[in-house]
């Protein structure tokens, strides 16, 4: 985390996905074992997300929000923009994007190899903290 956090952006964990996502975008996979290829993408992907979301969870707001970018006066006091809501909204954008690339056929998975990261994502971040699914 202390590497991410030295990142010299706005939105360091953001930029760190959009560049996981550039192996999908560069089409990289159509090179390999696609069905292969695509299954590890996924089951990493979902491993980094779980593992981010896991740690940001119990970290401080103003730490999520340098990672993230996120509103620095939401204090939790706040009913539009609860501490949780931030790393809520990244998740599920960084999953409905995941689910975006298997619908547009940019991530070739069957559909047990598609369904099974998108529920591990929802189990294991309901083991985090029941707010966040």
């Amino acid at each position: 985390m202390q590497i991410i956090t030295s990142l010299p952006s706005e939105s360091p964990l953001d930029d760190l996905f959009t560049s996981i996502w550039s192996a999908v975008d560069s089409r990289v996979f159509g090179m390999t074992d696609k069905a292969q290829t695509c299954s590890t993408f996924a089951h990493a992907f979902v491993d980094c997300l779980l593992l981010f979301s896991k740690r940001l969870r119990s970290s401080a707001h103003s730490i999520v929000c340098s990672l993230i970018g996120g509103n620095l006066e939401a204090d939790g006091t706040d009913p539009e923009h609860p501490p949780g809501t931030i790393l809520l909204d990244f998740v599920r954008k960084q999953t409905a994007r995941f689910a975006e690339e298997i619908f547009q056929g940019r991530l070739q998975l069957d559909p047990p190899a598609a369904t099974k990261p998108l529920s591990d994502v929802v189990t294991k971040l309901d083991e985090v903290d029941k707010g966040m699914t």
